[in-house]
């Protein structure tokens, strides 16, 4: 045999073992190294926290507690500002929502800081997904310690000629209103409200005469003809 040859083969066999070497450890490599967070998974994070409304908390990056210098910072300043004096006195600012041509979120304020949110756009929503629209089935599958009142003589053409419903979960700082949707034949939520758990609840702040809460069965949508 030639010299060469064995040469050759030598050179062969050594640049073999070398590569089965490292195709090994690239491997291993692979395998014990984790990927990393994907950048998108931290942008949904991110989306979910601006858009959550937590019980007795927040709805998205706005807090109960905030001053209206914060919420003013946070929402911007095109909105709709009132006081009010009697029968209780606060301040409520209110955003609509183009975007989703909804009525967006009414801020409600005492001694300028933040008592009250309700959410009237679907921009907003619960852990379970509880949101404007949402059915009474929807919500009752997700809370279950609900009490429900009727706020007499609010029944307006605009919330569907009934009077609006609140279920209201006092200890966890939750509420939800209902309108008689028309179209549907049905009750439908039009805001999530978040407040301060404990909390004397009051729709909208205050209950301004001739309207009144009162309570009713749990879970009812209408008021009885007596209390009517």
């Amino acid at each position: 045999m030639q010299p060469w040859v064995l040469v050759y083969a030598a050179l062969y066999l050594i640049v073999f073992s070398t590569c089965s070497v490292s195709k090994q450890g690239s491997s291993a490599s692979q395998r014990t190294t984790p990927l990393s967070e994907p950048t998108i998974s931290t942008n949904r994070k991110l989306e979910n926290d601006a858009t959550l409304i937590k019980p007795g908390r927040s709805v998205g990056l706005l807090q109960l507690g905030n001053t209206r210098e914060q919420v003013v910072k946070l929402l911007g300043e095109k909105r709709e500002e009132y006081a009010y004096d009697y029968p209780c006195k606060y301040s409520e600012i209110h955003w609509y929502d183009v975007e989703r041509d909804s009525n967006g979120l009414f801020v409600f304020l005492n001694d300028g800081l933040v008592f009250q949110i309700e959410a009237a756009t679907s921009r907003y929503r619960t852990a379970d997904s509880i949101t404007a629209e949402s059915s009474p089935e929807d919500v009752r599958r997700s809370y279950q310690q609900l009490k429900s009142y009727a706020l007499l003589r609010s029944g307006a053409d605009i919330v569907g000629g009934r009077d609006l419903i609140y279920w209201v979960d006092q200890r966890n700082g939750i509420a939800f209103e209902f309108y008689y949707n028309r179209r549907a034949g049905k009750r439908r939520v039009s805001k999530v409200i978040v407040f301060k758990p404990s909390n004397n609840f009051k729709p909208e702040g205050c209950v301004s005469p001739p309207q009144e809460l009162v309570e009713l069965e749990p879970f009812a949508l209408e008021p009885s003809s007596e209390q009517r």
